[in-house]
């Protein structure tokens, strides 16, 4: 389940937009999800579906695949095509969908002088169809550019050609003609869903035209364009795509845009995202989460996951959730120059609240830490499609090579100090994570991002510091997760990011997410699960008698100093801690009840 990337911050809470209803709608494992307070957020970059439970109203937005840009003049490379066209945008954000499952096919992006494909979201056979777009023109093509969702742009054989046109307005597809061509050397712009593409002058040689501007939408929480107009191509002319990834001449449309491609180059595909508030889910009486490793307080219960596991869920509830991924390995070490490797980046840090989850057998996956030059593992709850990436790696020193992206980047690291290596990238939108930090000289290789900060980019011979981790007190007290790695130097002390982040030469701390230090391996992560006590939960305290009588944190101890009698009116299990030769306690009794077994169980 890739994650397609804009900016946005997670956690924000996008405003609900007017008469969205509170839905059950479970999506497929194609999709790829984000959870806010109230809302969800589903796209699909390749073909899926979802299955609405009641009748009610969403948000969608369907982008068509862009239009190829028009094929060089091979014969005489200066006579470039047209760019193409984008593909449609249909844009509904009161859209009524009723039971039964929608079925989802992603337009593929079209050839070079091909249209792009239609995207479709259809129930039974009727829905939504964006359009894909026209294709741009060829090189010293006697036509103009085709039309489209939006129309490709023109080329210029003899005389003024004109742009392909937008022919889908009145099946809601936002979309503009092409741009036309007045020079044989000069290409078209292909048409975006927000504007139509520049028309080429004919007034000098050297100016082929941009890509029309795309369509500003934020369905997702943060104001992002699609299905931009590809630019017109000539080999010596730099041209601009259309904003909405609309390629630039000679580029392909940017994937999962459909923006169109820059002449002689391909289209991009399109994308589907729904929006949706959740339906409120009132917790049953017998709402139950087996497995894990389980504790209470007054009113909660935690069920931790330190390893892979089969989640069987009773009855229907609401739980927070902490996933981390596993942090990145740090890059190795090169023992011969002294000259250490960078830190790793953390594993993706995802926090979400009142989450509902219904009965069923799940599966949890924690991710490993990653080896050394190696990302590590994500972390997965299957029930509601999340993923808890693993950081990415750091560079090996004395490499020329930038730290891997992941949830967090790893750090970078250069074998010359006039050249600067930059650190890996965090990349999925969804998981909390920054950047690793650049490298400036051989001996200082920068630090693995943290979920809360950038590694460290010193510019000196001392290593870089891991970015810090985030805290989260979803067990009651704050701990830190998903600090960063810290580069490497045999001479020099470094620190790893709070939140279990490797020091140089120390591998990330167990089930944090940390990155490994330089020449280390990541921490592997983990998946908090908390949720309200129910009927299900009873727990059991027998009253015994004997020695001093102490209460803590739901558990009767019984603690004896001097020889004495304990009595216990029924069978238990029971653990017992018997410390003898220099004085010392026996340190007493406590019980509490097995959760998953249904039965007491006697702890010291």
């Amino acid at each position: 389940m890739k994650q397609y990337v804009t900016s946005m911050s997670l956690g924000a809470a996008l405003l609900l937009a007017p008469n969205l209803s509170a839905l059950e709608i479970d999506v497929d494992k194609n999709a790829n999800v984000i959870h806010f307070e109230e809302e969800t957020v589903a796209s699909w970059t390749q073909n899926g579906s979802f299955k609405v439970e009641d009748p009610g109203t969403i948000e969608v937005l369907v982008v068509g695949g862009g239009g190829g840009g028009g094929a060089m003049n091979t014969a005489n490379t200066q006579q470039g095509g047209g760019g193409g066209g984008a593909g449609g945008v249909v844009h509904k954000k009161e859209y009524q969908v009723s039971v039964g499952t929608y079925n989802i096919e992603i337009g593929a992006g079209g050839e070079i002088g091909k249209n792009g494909a239609n995207t479709t979201l259809l129930l039974n056979g009727n829905g939504i169809t964006a359009y894909g777009g026209g294709a741009g023109s060829a090189g010293l093509s006697p036509w103009g550019g085709m039309n489209g969702a939006s129309g490709g742009g023109a080329a210029n054989a003899a005389g003024v050609e004109a742009g392909g046109k937008a022919i889908y307005q009145d099946s809601d597809n936002l979309g503009f003609n092409g741009g036309g061509s007045n020079h044989v050397y000069s290409g078209g712009g292909g048409g975006g869903a927000g504007g139509p593409g520049e028309t080429s002058s004919g007034s000098s040689v050297s100016s082929a035209a941009n890509g029309g501007i795309g369509y500003l939408c934020n369905i997702t929480g943060t104001e992002t364009y699609y299905a931009g107009g590809g630019g017109g191509y000539r080999y010596s002319t730099p041209t601009v795509g259309g904003l909405g990834g609309g390629g630039a001449g000679g580029v392909a449309g940017a994937a999962n845009t459909g923006g169109g491609g820059g002449g002689n180059a391909s289209g991009g595909s399109g994308i589907v995202i729904i929006r949706f508030k959740r339906e409120y889910v009132e917790p049953t009486e017998d709402f139950w989460v087996s497995g894990g490793e389980k504790s209470a307080t007054t009113e909660d219960v935690l069920s931790i996951f330190r390893e892979n596991a089969t989640l069987q869920v009773t009855g229907k509830g609401v739980v927070d959730l902490l996933l981390v991924g596993g942090g990145g390995g740090g890059g190795a070490n090169n023992v011969a120059s002294k000259c250490g490797g960078a830190g790793g980046g953390a594993g993706g840090f995802v926090y979400l609240k009142n989450m509902p989850v219904k009965e069923g057998s799940y599966e949890i996956t924690i991710g490993q830490g990653g080896a050394v030059g190696e990302n590590g593992g994500n972390t997965t709850f299957s029930a509601l499609n999340l993923i808890a990436y693993g950081g990415g790696y750091g560079a090996s020193a004395l490499s020329y090579s930038p730290g891997g992206d992941g949830a967090s980047g790893g750090g970078g690291a250069t074998y010359n100090a006039s050249v600067s290596i930059d650190g890996g990238k965090a990349i999925y939108v969804n998981n909390r994570g920054n950047n690793g930090g650049y490298a400036t000289n051989p001996y200082g290789a920068g630090g693995g991002g943290g979920a809360g900060a950038a590694g460290e980019s010193t510019g000196t011979s001392t290593p870089g510091r891991g970015g810090d981790g985030l805290p989260c007190s979803i067990t009651g007290k704050e701990v830190y997760y998903a600090g960063g790695g810290a580069g490497y130097r045999d001479t020099v002390a470094t620190v790893g990011g709070i939140g279990g982040g490797g020091a140089g030469g120390v591998a990330g701390a167990a089930n944090t997410g940390g990155g490994g230090g330089g020449g280390a391996a990541g921490g592997s992560g983990i998946l908090i699960m908390r949720y309200k006590k129910t009927n299900h939960y009873k727990e059991k305290v027998i009253d015994c008698e004997g020695g001093e009588f102490k209460y803590s944190k739901g558990y009767n101890t019984h603690v004896f100093t001097e020889n004495g009698t304990f009595v216990v009116p029924e069978n238990g299990i029971f653990e017992v801690l018997i410390v003898g030769g220099g004085g010392g306690d026996i340190a007493g009794f406590e019980l509490r009840f097995d959760l998953d077994r249904q039965r007491p169980v006697w702890r010291f």
